[in-house]
């Protein structure tokens, strides 16, 4: 059954060119009828023959297409709830400890609740109940460890960050590959490129260049950076090997060079930086806070590029205010004029409101926490795309605490305790709404209050 699957998801992927090939077979066979070369009728049964089948597969590629992804979510539900079952029976909480409070019992009675009903539940008759099964059980183990340790430690929830730091900036190395020429050209991409590599593409004189990636010689081309006049355009190229990217094609009506190097060939910055397209720049200053200062493009994206030159999402055009902490390699994706200003942390005091009873705000913010280890409620209201983060004294991610989800459409508000530390500092993330920490009423027994000293200790 499911090498059918894989197959019939395979015709439905390709249903297009394989409705071509029938139309031109129908064709033919309609005009050898009319040549005499074969009997009429069996020249129109042909043809109707092959016009049905590429209606056919044109007509069912996408339920196919769906079928096929219901499938392997199906799959892989017995995976998911085994997983579950896992973190649950080596979850360091102990009901039975002295520390546990009814709150904190009850959300390990929900997240165990939650494993019991996806067990018990067939995933082939009803997955939907079962991915909720699921996410709830998560969701109670991550409340739970947020009340109990301060942090999330199951693998849903990581507690570090296991990406490859960049390496101290170094002397540029020069570019690795370089191209030149003008107007259109079809390029092979060398196989000793690495994986991901920094590409420049620049203009010689005035004109607009567009570059596309395609896997065949002939077929359909992917863009991937466009520049204007005498400027340039930097970004990250990625070969995706899944995808077997084999051709680069130049359109341009100037001449053009094309080049590729690694993150020591960037542009350098400190404080300020500002663009008027896809740029790859690297922050070679300190711990500071970032803003978006000028941007009028809201799908505008800074992400930060780890050593394997993987990134992360930093900020947006509607999250303008991110933490940052060099040598960092950025890549920012916008369409229109960008300025991106850096106030670090050795140019005076940094713009962090504290807080140790309440503070509340609307977007995106970095923010300390003041006062005495306890624990603290979190409300959200029409919060897109909420994140939590918990910031080292450096301004470095330490982790990502709250990731808030959208069930069926709808915003997902939170309501939630949080143990936090006295001077954490946190980065919140949110495209929109508002949000709400206050001190919660400290329970009769702290905790694991004490487990929580001795590893901050």
């Amino acid at each position: 059954m499911g090498r059918l699957l894989e197959l019939i998801f395979t015709v439905s992927f390709f249903a297009r060119r394989i409705a071509t090939v029938c139309a031109l077979l129908a064709t033919a066979c309609v005009l050898c009828g009319i040549a005499g070369a074969i009997p009429v009728m069996v020249a129109l049964i042909l043809a109707g023959a092959l016009s049905l089948c590429g209606l056919l597969v044109v007509s069912t590629a996408r339920p196919m297409r769906h079928l096929y992804y219901d499938k392997s979510v199906i799959r892989g539900l017995p995976g998911q709830v085994e997983k579950l079952g896992e973190a649950l029976e080596r979850h360091p909480f102990d009901p039975q400890a002295a520390g546990a409070t009814p709150e904190l019992l009850r959300l390990h009675h929900e997240a165990r609740d939650a494993h019991r009903l996806a067990a018990q539940t067939s995933a082939k008759k009803h997955a939907t109940r079962v991915e909720h099964a699921i996410n709830r059980g998560y969701d109670a183990l991550r409340d739970l460890e947020l009340q109990w340790l301060g942090e999330p430690v199951t693998e849903t929830w990581p507690s570090t960050d296991s990406s490859k730091p960049i390496s101290t900036v170094q002397r540029p190395l020069g570019p690795l590959k370089v191209f030149h020429g003008t107007g259109n050209k079809l390029i092979r991409i060398p196989d000793d490129l690495p994986r991901r590599t920094v590409f420049e593409l620049e203009n010689r004189g005035p004109g607009k260049t567009d570059l596309t990636v395609r896997q065949r010689l002939i077929g359909r081309d992917m863009p991937t950076a466009n520049v204007r006049n005498d400027k340039a355009a930097r970004g990250l190229f990625d070969r995706r090997p899944a995808m077997k990217y084999r051709y680069i094609r130049i359109v341009s009506s100037t001449a053009w060079t094309l080049s590729f190097m690694d993150h020591t060939g960037v542009e350098q910055f400190e404080t300020r930086a500002e663009g008027g397209s896809d740029d790859v720049l690297l922050y070679t200053g300190g711990p500071g806070i970032a803003k978006i200062v000028e941007g009028s493009d809201r799908y505008l994206r800074v992400s930060e590029l780890d050593g394997d030159l993987k990134p992360r999402v930093l900020g947006r055009g509607d999250l303008p205010m991110f933490a940052l902490t060099g040598p960092t390699l950025l890549k920012i994706h916008s369409r229109f004029p960008w300025s991106l200003a850096v106030r670090r942390a050795t140019d005076g005091p940094l713009p962090l409101r504290g807080f140790s009873t309440a503070v509340e705000g609307a977007g995106c913010e970095v923010i300390r926490f003041t006062g005495r280890t306890s624990l603290v409620r979190l409300r959200t209201s029409d919060a897109v795309d909420f994140e939590l983060r918990l910031l080292s004294p450096d301004l470095a991610q330490q982790t990502t605490l709250i990731k808030g989800r959208a069930y069926d459409g709808r915003i997902d508000d939170l309501d939630l305790l949080i143990l936090l530390k006295e001077g954490s500092i946190l980065q919140v993330h949110t495209a929109d709404g508002k949000w709400l920490f206050q001190a919660a009423p400290a329970p009769k027994h702290g905790p694991g209050m004490q487990k929580v000293s001795k590893s901050s200790t």
